[in-house]
């Protein structure tokens, strides 16, 4: 892991006048006071799903990402940058896939 949970709350809160209380508000309202991959205070199943890893990874199988630490919803960002990426990926996939064959086929009729 890159960043702690107390790490994230510094960054988010601002570091220099944060108190731990506010570190421990800040993980609580956004999930990330569970342990990482194994809750072993649960009992059953709830071992592996009360833990920061499954309930952030989840929604992501399911193509919901959620809101940003900030609040930004992150699917509305991507449905809005997706299309000019795809403006400039569709059309170079495709001049580079014919090129190819053209190449391909041209090194066929040359060597036979």
């Amino acid at each position: 892991m890159v960043n702690t949970p107390d790490d994230m709350a510094r960054i988010q809160l601002g570091a220099k006048h944060v108190t731990q209380a506010d570190i421990h508000t800040w993980k609580e309202e956004k999930g990330y006071n569970k342990p990482l991959f194994v809750n072993t205070d649960q009992s059953g199943s709830a071992i592996l799903t009360d833990t920061i890893f499954y309930q952030k990874s989840i929604p992501l199988f399911q193509l919901d990402f959620g809101h940003s630490d900030s609040g930004r919803n992150i699917n509305k960002d991507i449905s809005q940058r997706m299309w000019p990426s795809l403006a400039l990926a569709i059309p170079s996939f495709i001049i580079a896939l014919i090129t190819n064959i053209v190449f391909a086929m041209w090194m066929v009729m040359l060597l036979g």
